[in-house]
């Protein structure tokens, strides 16, 4: 089907004439079993649909309150014998010669009365199961019933004529109006899902028969019917229709041709299309067999045709059940997306597939290539052309190279030390590389090295990484402690003391002990002396020969000495000195 020929198939209804086969089995009551019981009451049992007892075929009562059947076969003088109903009550068939009826509504107010809640239905099963989603049209026809004793009773109205599909059957046998008196009888059955098919239809003319009709989606699997008033006294619309001063008041109807019939398709589809700008104008038209029609831009022919995208409903009427309505979504069509990635690879890694992603056909690539792929062999731009229902669409993408990075030269290893202590040297790593991570966890070209040990730094591309080290390399401290002083005061050797470069940056502790252990010297906390001889003016850096004020005895010492360096370390040095004299 082309998409301007698109046709829109209306799921509307149809007139009588196309309505579809009555899922009513026996709908105007005319089959029956027997007609010699005078007495015509609907069976509480669905066993009615296979015995001979005295009723319509297929309808039974789900409580048992007494649902009823009228037809003239019944002998003369009986109140069911149709078109003679309940006394001087006259009511002819709406078709054939058959019908039913039921209660509404009955209240009598009397003490053992008065709690009875009670009310007829007819139930019947469905020739077949309803389908999900499918729309349906049920139809039946009431006229009031007048009781034989009009004078004793007052002959209300009802609007609440309700008609239920279920699944499974619905019912309540639990109580007997005539075998016995209980005041808390109850013959309600309290659906909630249910058809409120009679609102605002009252049968006020006793001689009519009133239409009354409803269209409802299945929800599916429903093969059920129950017709009658689901609501309890206190929520049931009544007005009087002979209203006298009675302790029995009534609300009574017949019933007669019950149909439910399938749509030809289901309720408020939409057949939603998409189709090229170049497809407008666009014809939409609705099936035939309607009174009228309806459509969204105001039209009220069978065909209309729309010139943009937008969404579009029509109505249509005709038949008993009133109106439906159907809408159709037209968009215009949205080309694919035409997806191609730009490429950045290492210049040693061409050629480079290239692919184009997207709903289309046919492509043609600026290199001459008409496949999904091509293969690229130089940096630069790129296009694609391809080729979908309604048109082209082009796009571009972009290929960028990098070339191998260079070897990373950090310099020769070295050593760098002034006057035995570590010097911080500058490293620097080559200029234009990507990026720089160094073996010290910091990120940027240039870097202090503060202590000796390898340095390494690398960098990565799309080519790969490269790396480059250099070690740095520290002096040893230099400390000399003399074996010898001769404390004389002739201003050569006269100190026992440390004798470094700046390394050691202060003497923690010394301490002099003689050959049986007793200190004779103690000093804490002062500066080293400087390189590998000691002058006069710093003879207090040490320990001058003496114990208590006089002149140590030649002898040989045994020393003790922490010395902190520039590192924050600690290094303890034993020995001995002789004390010359």
């Amino acid at each position: 089907m082309k998409l301007n020929n698109f046709i829109l198939y209306l799921l509307l209804l149809y007139n009588s004439h196309c309505f579809s086969q009555n899922l009513v089995r026996n709908p105007s009551f005319e089959e029956i079993y027997d007609c010699s019981d005078p007495f015509k009451s609907m069976s509480f049992d669905t066993s009615g649909y296979n015995n001979n007892y005295g009723f319509t075929k297929y309808w039974v009562s789900p409580t048992l309150s007494t649902s009823d059947w009228f037809a003239p076969c019944i002998p003369n003088g009986f109140s069911n014998n149709a078109p003679h109903c309940w006394g001087n009550d006259y009511q002819q068939a709406y078709t054939g010669v058959a019908f039913s009826g039921i209660a509404l509504y009955t209240h009598q107010n009397t003490p053992e009365y008065m709690n009875i809640i009670y009310r007829e239905y007819l139930q019947t099963r469905l020739s077949k199961k309803l389908e999900k989603g499918s729309g349906y049209c049920a139809k039946f026809y009431i006229s009031a019933g007048v009781l034989p004793d009009i004078g004793n009773t007052s002959i209300l109205l009802s609007d609440d004529i309700d008609i239920a599909f279920t699944k499974n059957r619905i019912t309540n046998y639990r109580y007997d109006f005539f075998t016995s008196v209980d005041p808390n009888q109850n013959y309600l059955i309290p659906a909630t899902d249910y058809i409120e098919i009679g609102k605002n239809t009252w049968a006020t003319d006793t001689s009519k028969w009133y239409k009354i009709e409803k269209t409802f989606i299945a929800k599916g699997g429903e093969e059920w019917l129950t017709i009658g008033n689901f609501k309890d006294d206190a929520h049931t619309n009544l007005k009087p229709l002979f209203a006298n001063n009675t302790t029995l008041s009534q609300a009574y109807i017949y019933i007669d041709d019950v149909s439910v019939t399938e749509l030809p398709a289901p309720l408020n589809g939409s057949r939603d299309t998409s189709l090229c700008a170049a497809a407008l104008p666009l014809a939409l038209s609705a099936n035939t067999g309607f009174d009228s029609y309806l459509w969204s831009t105001g039209d009220t022919a069978q065909s209309v045709s729309i010139t943009q995208a937008g969404k579009y409903w029509v109505r249509g009427s005709v038949g008993d059940c009133g109106t439906v309505t159907d809408t159709i979504t037209v968009q215009l069509a949205v080309p694919p997306v035409l997806r191609v990635s730009d490429t950045f690879i290492c210049s040693t890694r061409l050629p480079v597939t290239c692919r184009a992603d997207g709903d289309y056909r046919q492509f043609v690539w600026s290199n001459g290539d008409t496949t999904r792929t091509t293969r690229i062999a130089a940096a630069g731009s790129y296009t694609v052309t391809a080729t979908w229902a309604c048109g082209q669409s082009t796009a571009r993408l972009t290929v960028q190279t990098v070339a191998p990075l260079p070897h990373i030269a950090l310099g020769r290893d070295t050593v760098s030390c002034l006057r035995g202590r570590f010097v911080p040297v500058v490293l620097s790593a080559p200029q234009g590389l990507p990026n720089y991570v160094w073996s010290t966890g910091e990120t940027t070209r240039n870097i202090v090295a503060r202590s000796p040990q390898v340095y390494s730094v690398a960098s990565e591309n799309l080519c790969g990484a490269v790396e480059g080290s250099i070690d740095i390399q520290g002096c040893a401290p230099v400390v000399y402690i003399p074996n010898a002083f001769s404390p004389n005061d002739d201003g050569n050797n006269d100190v026992f003391a440390v004798y470094t470069t700046d390394a050691v940056v202060r003497i923690r502790s010394m301490q002099i002990f003689d050959r049986w252990g007793q200190l004779v010297f103690v000093g804490e906390n002062f500066a080293p002396t400087l390189g590998n001889s000691i002058s006069s003016s710093i003879k207090s850096s040490g320990w001058d020969g003496r114990f208590r004020g006089q002149p140590a005895a030649q002898d040989v010492y045994v020393y003790l000495i922490d010395a902190e360096f520039a590192d924050g370390t600690v290094q303890q040095y034993k020995g001995d000195v002789t004390l010359l004299r």
